[in-house]
């Protein structure tokens, strides 16, 4: 497979294999594929997450910004099992 990097790319992946960071290219491309992949995963993730939070306050489920500064400046944040209402 052959593949074309911009002047900055180039760059960058030539220090990081002259530092010896990585043993090979190969081993560079692992990596970032893998970061890449971490990244997709967490966002996909975080996605599900906010649309929770979106059903949960279309159902009247939440909490307003006061009440949980108040509850993390007083120690008295309690997570899932108990809500602060």
């Amino acid at each position: 497979m052959d593949i074309t990097l911009n002047p900055q790319t180039t760059a960058f992946v030539r220090r990081k294999l002259e530092s010896g960071t990585y043993g090979s290219l190969s081993e560079l491309v692992n990596e970032a594929l893998y970061l890449m992949l971490e990244h997709e995963q967490r966002l996909t993730e975080l996605k599900t997450e906010i649309q929770i939070g979106i059903e949960q306050a279309e159902r009247g489920e939440w909490i307003d910004a006061e009440t949980v500064l108040t509850a993390l400046q007083t120690g008295r944040l309690v997570y899932e099992s108990t809500p602060l209402l």
